[in-house]
């Protein structure tokens, strides 16, 4: 049977910031590499959804005067992570705009890149493919605007990842995506529904 596939870089190929950021070129064919690899291993009729890049300015912004649970603010734990070189991602979490600015401008020439390749009319004997932007802000403004707190939707510990509660919100706002722009890419409803929700509960 076919495959509905999420590939979904978020910000891995500029994290580490300054000349160490994936170029455009070597991001446009490593993309191809992986999607020209996918296509010899997915069932035909499959579905790739490729996802943008993160703008991570959002994690600085929203947490760098709040308290960590060490008791220090995020701002001084992304410092002390960047003295010892040991960031999970210094073009982000950091103090220094400049760098978030320049990293995020990379990570938005990225998310061309795959745009570009899907309008430029690329296609794969195996699946069909669509892009989204990465929809941080589409969740997170929503969330605000429900007078919710957005440090919830970044994970306490590393100030960096998605919190649980943000992917289940990704997981919706990208489900409803789908039921708009390409329901056939859903298929039907499971009929072991009923059977699975006896067994384990309601989850």
């Amino acid at each position: 049977s076919d495959l509905l596939v999420f590939l979904e870089l978020v910000g891995n190929d500029v994290c580490d910031g300054g000349n160490a950021m994936t170029n455009v070129s070597d991001f446009r064919s490593n993309m191809l590499k992986i999607l020209n690899y996918l296509d010899t291993i997915l069932p035909a009729g499959s579905h790739v959804v490729t996802v943008g890049l993160v703008d991570g300015r959002l994690l600085y912004n929203n947490l760098w005067n709040r308290t960590h649970p060490l008791g220090v603010t995020y701002e001084s734990l992304y410092t002390w992570l960047n003295c010892l070189e040991i960031s999970p991602c210094p073009g982000w979490l950091t103090s220094n705009a400049t760098a978030r600015d320049e990293t995020s401008a990379r990570a938005a020439n990225l998310s061309q890149v795959l745009q570009q390749m899907l309008a430029s009319g690329i296609t794969f004997k195996h699946f069909d493919w669509t892009y989204y932007d990465f929809p941080a802000f589409p969740i997170l403004n929503d969330w605000i605007s429900q007078g919710k707190d957005p440090a919830l939707l970044i994970e306490p510990v590393d100030g960096f990842h998605p919190s649980q509660t943000f992917h289940a919100l990704m997981a919706d706002w990208f489900w409803a995506a789908l039921l708009k722009d390409k329901p056939d890419w859903i298929g039907p409803i499971n009929p072991n529904n009923e059977k699975i929700e006896k067994l384990f509960g309601n989850q």
